[in-house]
């Protein structure tokens, strides 16, 4: 599928995308190029999905989760993570 001449979109990540996650985090070429080397538990992705989505004690999101979409097909993630002092990776 080409980019050229189409838009990407992003919008957060809900609930529904849980199992989405878990596929691409588990990829071969994804598990290759993570810092652990290792394919990751059902358990252990429901337990990082819930983190992402519940704030700390102030109401801070340490980071945010978008679903890239194309031709309305999730085609990536973007994850942006804050670190309080007003900087943030992508």
């Amino acid at each position: 599928m080409s980019i050229i001449g189409h838009v990407i979109r992003l919008r957060s990540v809900s609930f529904e995308d849980m199992e989405l996650l878990y596929n691409w985090r588990n990829d071969p070429a994804v598990v290759a190029a993570s810092r652990t080397q290792r394919e990751v538990t059902k358990e252990e992705h429901a337990a990082w999905f819930s983190a992402i989505q519940t704030p700390d004690l102030s109401g801070f999101y340490g980071r945010c989760i978008y679903i890239a979409m194309l031709l309305d097909q999730a085609v990536g993630m973007l994850r942006i993570e804050y670190d309080g002092q007003f900087v943030a990776t992508i």
